[in-house]
């Protein structure tokens, strides 16, 4: 979904609060909606979380959008690695690798 379809979607009075929950103003999420500006790559990945997927990534940065969810994704991965390890695994116990931990917590 295109980022100006979404925001048709909301009651105009949700426009700056979610402008503000996106980490910008309304005056610069209408240039990206309109395609007068390009979102940066943070504003790119907030807006796509903010929309749960609706405007993914690849709308707001049709050029480079692979480049930015390969390190979203490679960041988000290592980071909950560390927060597996950190939060599961007892003191002084060796890390247990990502895929058998996610199994465990999938039980």
């Amino acid at each position: 979904m295109e980022l100006l379809d979404y925001l048709k979607t909301l009651d105009p009075a949700e426009h700056e609060p979610f402008a503000v929950r996106v980490g910008t103003t309304i005056n610069h999420l209408r240039n990206v909606a309109y395609k007068q500006r390009v979102a940066s790559a943070a504003l790119a990945a907030q807006i796509e979380i903010e929309t749960n997927g609706l405007v993914p990534v690849s709308v707001t940065r049709p050029k480079d959008w692979h480049l930015i969810w390969d390190a979203r994704r490679n960041q988000m991965v290592n980071a909950r690695a560390i927060v597996i390890q950190n939060d599961a695994t007892p003191a002084g116990a060796p890390p247990i690798p990502l895929a058998e931990e996610e199994a465990r917590h999938a039980a």
